[in-house]
């Protein structure tokens, strides 16, 4: 899929306008990207509402998996500090996750204090917190 054909389609998608179909290609497209970091900030300011954040989450393991979480720390931290869009966190346990693995990876102390901080928070359900505290447990190289 060429790249002004998924920017096209990711904001069909997420202004409610898309189809299932438009859905389904755009997830599918996901793994073939050449440049696949360049959409995760358009995810992360476009689905306000959207109907399914399925496509962020598979857009971060994607990222995730290709070895370049380095170049979208700052939008997965904008996610952990709490984006409107994610009410329910369903992106957010993932880029939590995503940055415990990092931090261990890289030895980044600034991050592993991030992730540790994380878990202290006081506006985390108890799934949340025990998903913070492994991922603390992962900074440290426990997990």
């Amino acid at each position: 899929m060429a790249r002004n054909g998924v920017a096209d389609m990711l904001e069909r998608v997420s202004r409610q306008r898309g189809t299932d179909e438009e859905l389904g290609a755009l997830i599918n497209a996901l793994p073939g990207l050449a440049e696949p970091c360049e959409y995760l900030p358009c995810f992360v300011s476009a689905f306000e509402g959207a109907r399914s954040l399925g496509p962020a989450v598979l857009l971060i393991r994607h990222i995730r998996s290709s070895g370049r979480v380095a170049e979208i720390l700052p939008e997965l931290v904008r996610i952990v500090d709490g984006v409107s869009w994610d009410a329910d966190r369903r992106v957010w346990l993932v880029a939590l996750r995503t940055l415990a693995r990092h931090a261990r990876d890289t030895r980044d102390s600034n991050l592993t204090h991030y992730v540790r901080l994380v878990s202290r928070r006081r506006d985390l359900t108890d799934l949340q917190l025990t998903w913070a505290r492994r991922c603390g447990e992962t900074v440290r190289g426990e997990r």
